[in-house]
C-alpha cells in the first residue's frame, strides 16, 4: 500500500516514499531498502542500509512526533552501485526528514502541495 498509494520525492542518493497511516499508530514507521538490482553485493546493501538507519537515528529529532497523523515512510537507496559516503546519505536523510515534517504537520496532507 505504501508504494501504490504513497507520495514520493527524491533527495539524492535517496528516494523517499511516504503515506499517512490508515490505522492509528503511536509513532512514525520507517523502512530502509537498498535494491539488489542496483547494488549487487549483500555486504554493500547492508552497509547502505546501516548508514541510512544511522543518519536517521542521529537526526530523528527533526521529525516531530506531536502531530495529528503518523507516517509510513520508506527510504530507498538510488545512488551508484558503490556505496555512497555517509555524508552524502546523511545530507539526503536530513532533507527528507525536513520534508516529512512539513507533510506530517499539514492537516489535509495533500501530496501535490509539497515540493522537495
Amino acid at each position: 500500500m505504501l508504494f501504490s498509494q504513497g507520495a514520493a520525492c527524491h533527495f539524492p542518493p535517496i528516494r523517499v516514499v511516504y503515506l499517512r497511516s490508515p490505522v492509528l499508530l503511536t509513532n512514525h514507521q520507517f523502512l530502509f531498502s537498498a535494491p539488489r538490482k542496483r547494488v549487487k553485493r549483500a555486504v554493500d546493501r547492508n552497509t547502505l542500509k546501516r548508514r541510512m538507519r544511522e543518519a536517521y537515528r542521529l537526526h530523528k529529532g527533526c521529525l516531530s512526533t506531536n502531530t495529528a497523523c503518523h507516517l509510513l515512510v520508506g527510504y530507498i537507496y538510488t545512488g551508484p552501485a558503490l556505496p555512497s559516503s555517509f555524508a552524502a546519505i546523511e545530507k539526503g536523510v536530513i532533507a527528507a526528514l525536513r520534508h516529512l515534517n512539513k507533510a506530517a504537520q499539514q492537516p489535509s496532507f495533500h501530496h501535490e502541495a509539497l515540493s522537495p
